[in-house]
C-alpha cells in the first residue's frame, strides 16, 4: 500500500495557518494547492485517489507580517545558514513511502523552514517529489538543494510554476483561465512522472 505525505512551506499561525498575509507567492501556492486540490488530494481531482496526509510546516517563531521584513529576515537566515526551529513534528514519518515537498522560491532557494525539515528528517529510501511556485524568477537552487538534502532518496522530476509576476507587481496570478492552465500542467507533470 502506498503511503503519501505532503509537506509544504512554512505558515504563520497568526495569519490563519495556510495564508501568507503579505506574500503573494504564498497565496498563489495555496491557490494551486487547495483550490485545484491537485497536491492536497494526491495530485488528482479525486481526493481519495492516493490518499495521504497533508502537513504545513510551522515555525516556532513566525515570520513578521511585513513582506519586506520577511525578505530581509530570510536573506539573513540564508547568509548565516540559520535553520529556524519548527513547531511542526511529524509522527511516524518512517511509515510514508512517498513524500511530496512543496515550496515557494524564497531568495532563489528553498525556504529556510523547508531546509530545517529536510535536515532534521531522514527521507532515505523514500520517493521524494518536489513542486514549487515562484514569482517569476524560477525555482532557483531549490530543486538542487533538495537533492543535496535528500541524498539517499529517489527524487522524481519536480514541477515549478510562476504563481505571480513580481517584476510586474502581480503577486497573485493563478486564477481564472490561468488556474485552468496550471491545473492542466500539473496533471501532465503527474502523468509524466507516473503518479497519475
Amino acid at each position: 500500500m502506498l503511503s503519501v505525505l505532503y509537506v509544504w512551506r512554512a505558515t504563520n499561525k497568526k495569519w490563519g495557518g495556510h495564508r501568507d498575509k503579505n506574500n503573494g507567492a504564498g497565496k498563489d501556492f495555496d491557490r494551486v494547492y487547495h483550490k485545484n486540490q491537485k497536491y492536497k488530494s494526491g495530485c488528482s481531482d479525486d481526493p481519495k485517489k492516493l490518499g495521504g496526509k497533508l502537513v504545513a510546516l510551522e515555525k516556532q517563531k513566525p515570520y513578521p507580517d511585513n513582506y519586506q521584513k520577511i525578505v530581509a529576515q530570510v536573506d539573513r537566515e540564508n547568509e548565516e545558514g540559520y535553520l529556524p526551529p519548527l513547531e511542526t513534528k511529524i509522527e511516524n514519518l518512517e511509515s510514508f513511502d512517498t513524500v511530496f515537498i512543496g515550496f515557494p522560491t524564497w531568495d532563489m532557494q528553498l525556504p529556510p523552514p523547508m531546509k530545517t525539515f529536510l535536515t532534521e528528517n531522514d527521507l532515505s529510501g523514500k520517493t521524494v517529489i518536489p513542486f514549487n511556485t515562484n514569482a517569476g524568477y524560477g525555482v532557483g537552487q531549490g530543486f538542487n538543494q533538495l537533492e543535496k538534502l535528500c541524498p539517499d532518496s529517489k527524487i522524481l522530476k519536480g514541477f515549478s510554476v510562476e504563481g505571480g509576476y513580481e517584476k510586474r507587481g502581480i503577486l497573485l496570478a493563478i486564477k481564472g483561465k490561468r488556474e485552468e492552465q496550471v491545473s492542466g500542467q500539473v496533471d501532465a507533470w503527474l502523468k509524466e512522472i507516473g503518479v497519475l
